[in-house]
């Protein structure tokens, strides 16, 4: 009787450790799905390509805004991609933003 007493604390949290391995599981396979969906909508709408002359663009607007030298980066923008001046802004911005600069 008494080894079942002993043993009854251990049963039952072994079965909680199998309920909540079974349901991270099902939460991992859940979450690798959604990864699958998410980058085949990204390549439908083309949105994880970054064209080689952008990357070289970014490049050389990041020496500009390091330079201080906004005014010719947001020109460089305008010419490069065809951007509305505000647009042009918002791109060097958001550049400017995720460099920290």
């Amino acid at each position: 009787m008494d080894s079942v007493v002993t043993f009854a604390p251990l049963i039952v949290l072994f079965f909680i450790w199998m309920s909540l391995s079974q349901k991270a599981d099902e939460a991992k396979r859940r979450q690798q799905t959604i990864l699958k969906k998410l980058q085949r909508i990204e390549e439908h709408l083309g949105l994880n390509e970054v064209s080689l002359e952008e990357a070289a663009l970014q490049v050389e607007l990041v020496q500009l805004l390091k330079e201080g030298k906004m005014v010719e980066a947001v020109k460089r923008v305008r010419e490069s991609l065809g951007l509305s001046l505000l647009e042009a802004k918002q791109y060097v911005d958001q550049l400017k933003t995720e460099h920290g600069l």
